[in-house]
């Protein structure tokens, strides 16, 4: 098991792979005790002021958080999310997680540690083709992660997520534009 303990000033949040066991306020502080049974490569903590929403999509608990001027967008996110999913569960089986949080950075681009997704916030304002692509990419990584393909053959990992993105569009008739 791999437990964090990042700690933060009173007004953040931290997101990190796993559960959250424990949140430890003190001193203007909180410590954020997560704790995660899965193996992880390369492990990943956010925090920032968010604003938080929380949905059951598919049976999954799908948790956004997003920066204040984004909180409109958890509605738009998690639907997509849900569409995404539906697919790649018809393709490549069933979700591995019971849960899901989709995270915004200031982190270019994207990234998928395992049962979260990391989205910049330009891919948040702009929700176009190449936000959309971007998140089914980091979507796939859920089936295709890190850690069962990562060095030296880490390029495995990135083409079968493109293999699912393109197929994905392929299947919502956007195939041709990318």
């Amino acid at each position: 098991d791999l437990h964090s303990f990042p700690t933060r000033r009173s007004s953040d949040l931290v997101v990190s792979p796993g559960d959250l066991i424990k949140i430890d306020s003190s001193l203007n502080k909180r410590s954020f005790i997560y704790k995660s049974s899965e193996p992880e490569i390369l492990h990943a903590i956010c925090a920032a002021v968010y604003l938080t929403q929380e949905k059951i999509e598919n049976n999954i608990k799908i948790k956004t958080y997003l920066f204040k001027e984004h909180t409109s967008k958890s509605d738009s996110l998690i639907k997509l999310f849900g569409k995404i999913l539906n697919y790649y569960q018809d393709q490549f089986g069933k979700f591995p997680f019971s849960k899901f949080k989709i995270v915004e950075t200031n982190r270019r681009g994207g990234y998928a540690p395992e049962g979260m997704m990391l989205l910049n916030t330009s891919i948040i304002d702009k929700m176009d083709e190449v936000g959309l692509f971007t998140i089914a990419h980091e979507v796939a990584h859920q089936w295709f992660p890190h850690k069962i393909m990562f060095s030296p053959q880490w390029y495995l990992n990135e083409s079968f997520a493109q293999y699912a993105v393109s197929s994905y569009f392929r299947a919502i008739g956007v195939f041709n534009k990318v």
